[in-house]
Formats: C-alpha cells, structure tokens, sequence
C-alpha cells in the first residue's frame, strides 16, 4: 500500500520564504511595508541571476532595507547532503535534504555540444509505481510544494555555474522523481516563476515536461498558453501492458494520453515527444512497434527510445542490440521519426529511472516480476 502524500508545516517565526512568492506577489509585499516597488527587481537580481541569498550581501539596498527584509523574509534553501560526480565531469546528481527531513535528487548534464540540462523532481517519491523506476519504490510520500521545486532549481544553477564553471542558461526537464502532473497546483506556480523575467527567466521552449498521465492535466497544462515541450512516458502500446508495468494508470487509456497530446500540439505547435523506456521481453517487440505506430498516426512528434537503465529492485534488463535496432526500424517502416537517448549518470544512479532516496526495496522475484512499490516515510 502506497503512502499518503502529507504537507509541511510553515516555520513558528512567520517570516516568508522569497520561493513561495511570485515577482508581483514580492512587489506587492514590499509595497505593503512601505518599500520602493523597485527594490523587488534589485533583490530577484540579487537572487535569481546572481545567486545571493543572504540579504546582507545585497549592497544596492540601504541598510535599513536589508534590515527590514532580514525580519521579514528568508530564503530558505534544501541543505546539500551530497554530491556525487561522474568519471568524466559530465553529470552531478545532488541529494537535498527539504526541512522536514525529506529528501529528493536533483541532476545537473553538461553536454559537448549544446546548453547543459537540469533534471528537476516535483514529488518526494511518486505514486505511480512504475516497475521500471527506482523512485516508484518508495510510494508517494508528499508533493512538494513550488518554493521547493524553484529552491531545488536555485541550487542546481549554482551547481552549474559556481561548480561547473558553465554560465549559459540551462534547459530544464521535469523528469526527476515523481510525477509532475500530481501535483499540478505547485508545478503551474513554480513554472510562472520560472517563465517570469523578473524570476528566474526561462523562456518555456528551454522547460520540457514528462508526464505519464493525465489526459485533464495536459490540456490544463495547454491552458497555461506557454510553449513547455511536453514529453508523454507511454512504455507500451497496448492497455493491458501499460497499466501492469505503471500501476499507478489503472484506469487510463493510452488513446486519451494520445489524444490529449494530439490537442496540446494543435494548442501550442509542439510537437510532442513519446518516451519508450524499452525491457528486454517485455515491451520490445517488432508486433510493439508496429502497434505503437498505428496508434501515432497523424500526430506530429516524434518517439524517443530509452533502453531500461538498470535498477536493483527487479532483474528486468535492457533489450538487445538487435531487438532495439528491429524495433526502431519497425517504427520507422510505419513512418515515425525516432530517436534513441544516450542517458548519462548511470555510474552514479543518476540516469533516467534510476532516482531514489533511502527506498524500502522489495526483494527481486523469479520473474523480475510486476511488484509494487514498497511505502516510506521522511524523518
């Protein structure tokens, strides 16, 4: 049995956390306490671009500014319990410790040849229960709420930069732990801040969503009139697969997901990424593949093949070279463009799946075989 997903108390001494508000909330605050609008923009500089979080340090305001801001607001960041770096100094994954004692991991790539890439999580744990997926090991243990998500993010661009030396602005990919259309209230609002000039100024064409559901939120998420790159995780392309191998889909329908996504490109002009995490035996056959091209007719996007990144809750491998490559010309020969992900972090578990903090593993079964996930709590 899954966990409940719970909240986390506000701190007894009533100060704000800067995360929690938007750039206009912010203005408005300030406004309240007699502050110059102004100043709003000084100190989202001071933090957003510069990477400051202490407002001592933020000289552009006078002293009684900093002072007043110190009494009234915070900012409040995860502590970084861990870093862990790959051999060839391309990926980091970092362990954040929230301040009820959860934690998630969060994943900064550098990449040769293009912008580097944040993997972001949105859920401590996840209630989906991917089979394929380390974090579906743990249950759903809370949503995180946006000031965490964009404090998460905060500390990964530092990462990136201050660490890493990497100055260009990031893309950034919701495909961390848990699943981001569970928690749509606090994903919407971290995104406006996001997307916001005055915040953190990602342009939404550099933000991609992975999603294995629902249909309602992905025309919800349409309704946001951004142009998020949206990611669907289908896996299978038949029902009866699909909801075996994700528990947490019982009751969807892979032509609903399907025709969501379908809506959101007419919507926004994206076009629309299928993710396919490939097993050996499980979903990687040519009839698949000829199964999932029928089922992508007429849609303009493309299907994005993930050989399984090994997890050491199952025995579940990835497929064969031969059986990846006579899926991919299957899929081809059915007039679907595809690409194959190179994942990076796998020596460090910090590949696609393969996210998880202090998870209760089930023990392995003959068959690797369709367990579910096995419930945990924060300390």
């Amino acid at each position: 049995m899954m966990t409940s997903p719970r909240s986390i108390q506000p701190p007894e001494n009533g100060s704000l956390d800067l995360f929690s508000l938007s750039p206009e909330e912010l203005r408005q605050k300030l406004t309240d306490m007699g502050m110059a609008r102004y100043r709003a923009d000084q100190i989202l500089a001071w933090i957003y671009r510069r990477f400051v979080a202490n407002f001592d340090e933020m000289t552009d305001l006078s002293r009684q500014d900093r002072q007043l801001m110190t009494e009234r607001f915070r900012v409040e960041l995860p502590r970084v319990q861990d870093v862990k770096r790959t051999g060839d100094g391309m990926t980091a994954k970092l362990l954040l410790q929230l301040r009820d004692g959860c934690a998630v991991e969060g994943v900064v790539m550098l990449h040769p040849k293009r912008r580097p890439t944040l993997c972001v999580s949105t859920q401590v744990g996840c209630a989906q229960g991917c089979l394929f997926c380390a974090t579906g090991t743990m249950g759903l243990v809370r949503d995180m709420e946006a000031s965490e998500i964009l404090s998460q993010i905060w500390l990964l661009r530092r990462h990136l930069a201050r660490d890493l030396g990497e100055e260009r602005v990031p893309t950034l990919v919701f495909m961390g732990m848990g699943e981001p259309l569970d928690n749509e209230a606090n994903l919407h609002k971290a995104i406006g801040v996001l997307n916001d000039a005055s915040g953190f100024g990602l342009g939404s064409r550099k933000m991609t969503l992975s999603t294995v559901g629902s249909a309602a939120g992905i025309r919800r998420l349409a309704d946001l009139n951004l142009q998020i790159q949206l990611a669907v995780s289908l896996h299978a392309a038949t029902d009866a697969l699909r909801r075996k191998m994700i528990p947490g889909q019982r009751t969807s329908r892979i032509e609903e997901l399907i025709d969501a996504a379908r809506d959101y490109h007419e919507r926004t002009g994206r076009e629309i990424t299928f993710e396919y995490v490939l097993i050996d035996r499980v979903n990687d056959s040519e009839e698949e593949a000829r199964r999932l091209a029928t089922l992508m007719k007429g849609i303009r996007g493309k299907v994005n093949l993930i050989p399984l990144n090994p997890v050491d809750h199952n025995n579940m491998q990835p497929p064969a070279p031969l059986s990846l490559s006579r899926f991919r010309n299957a899929l081809e020969q059915g007039g679907i463009k595809v690409t194959v992900r190179h994942s990076q972090g796998r020596e460090i578990s910090a590949a696609c799946g393969q996210l998880a903090v202090n998870s209760s593993r089930p023990q392995d079964s003959a068959a690797g075989a369709f367990a579910g996930p096995s419930p945990r709590r924060c300390a």
